[in-house]
């Protein structure tokens, strides 16, 4: 009954933030909106870099590439797909790396490691035409600018590459 109270008190106010309806239902309800994306790795003389993609919200902000699984779609799908769509990255995933919860976006993110890939020129995806950038990055540099719930990812992946 409280819920519904809080759920009505909100629909009825004029200042809802821009709060979005799902987000509403998640927060509510504890549910999360599912994400998933890779850790795009290779070696370049002797030198494990990353790739990363640029924020479209932030600029200067570098992340891995992710996105929301579609109905129907398993993690391992989704993840493959949203790194082709973000980066222009075909590849596919190989292991299962990490996830994580954004309690502030009500969203759960699952990260898997690829290292088989081709790019496509920035011409022939989505996210490229829009001009989102993408960018190799050594693995010392990344860890200091993606975001924090990403960097377990990122080392979880190293430790598989090394091997």
């Amino acid at each position: 009954m409280e819920v519904l109270k809080k759920v009505e008190s909100f629909w009825l106010s004029k200042d809802q933030k821009g709060l979005s309806r799902n987000w509403l239902v998640r927060k509510f309800f504890r549910s999360y909106r599912k994400r998933a994306g890779c850790v795009v790795l290779q070696k370049i003389e002797d030198q494990i870099m990353v790739l990363l993609i640029g924020s479209i919200e932030k600029v200067n902000t570098w992340k891995l590439p992710a996105g929301g699984i579609e109905d129907g779609e398993t993690e391992f799908v989704a993840a493959a797909r949203e790194t082709f769509e973000e980066s222009g990255c075909i590849g596919v995933p190989t292991e299962w790396l990490d996830s994580y919860k954004d309690l502030t976006k009500m969203t759960q993110t699952f990260f898997y490691l690829m290292t088989e890939f081709k790019l496509v020129k920035e011409d022939e995806y989505e996210e490229g035409i829009k001009g989102r950038q993408r960018q190799w990055f050594p693995i010392e540099e990344a860890r200091t600018i993606i975001p924090a719930d990403q960097r377990t990812a990122l080392e979880k992946a190293i430790e598989k590459f090394d091997k």
